[in-house]
């Protein structure tokens, strides 16, 4: 075999090679990275509010009543105090309120007496979306889509379920 043949058949294993790398990884190169792919690891729904954040909310109600209450968790990493504003159902029809945020602390609407219940929301039907608005500080208002559940197959709801 002369040398210009090995060198040909040199050539063509190393084009081989490097078409059967690229065709495996090739498409790394153009797909977006899956873990900058913002989601919601919960059943609820979150949002930021500048540097005051909403995680997991959600309606949870109550099948034979209606009434539905509201839940999240409210996570200050400021060193201020914050109060966010809570504005249930389109445009706040619904009723509003304020929950306050200790710096350095999170707070979880539903527990400990810091509760939002709707006895007659509108439009919150189960496994339905309903509007809810929040706003801290200086921040833009951010409404939210939150899913409306039931303790059905998740005991760790009951506790929100409300009474009324």
């Amino acid at each position: 075999m002369t040398p210009s043949k090995i060198a040909a058949r040199l050539a063509l294993g190393a084009a081989v090679a490097v078409s059967a790398l690229v065709g495996t990884t090739g498409c790394s190169l153009i797909s977006p990275q899956a873990t900058l792919i913002k989601y919601d690891p919960a059943e609820g729904v979150g949002a930021n509010l500048g540097q005051v954040s909403i995680r997991s909310a959600e309606a949870v109600a109550n099948p034979d009543t209606g009434a539905i209450s509201i839940v999240f968790t409210a996570i200050n990493p400021t060193s201020e105090t914050v109060s966010v504003n809570v504005a249930v159902g389109k445009s706040g029809v619904d009723g509003e309120k304020t929950v306050s945020v200790d710096a350095g602390k999170s707070v979880v609407v539903g527990e400990d007496a810091r509760e939002i219940v709707i006895d007659d929301p509108t439009d919150a039907e189960v496994g339905s979306l309903y509007p809810v608005t929040f706003q801290a500080a200086d921040s833009d208002s951010v409404q939210l889509e939150v899913p409306v559940l039931t303790d059905s197959g998740r005991p760790f709801l009951t506790q929100f379920v409300p009474e009324s």
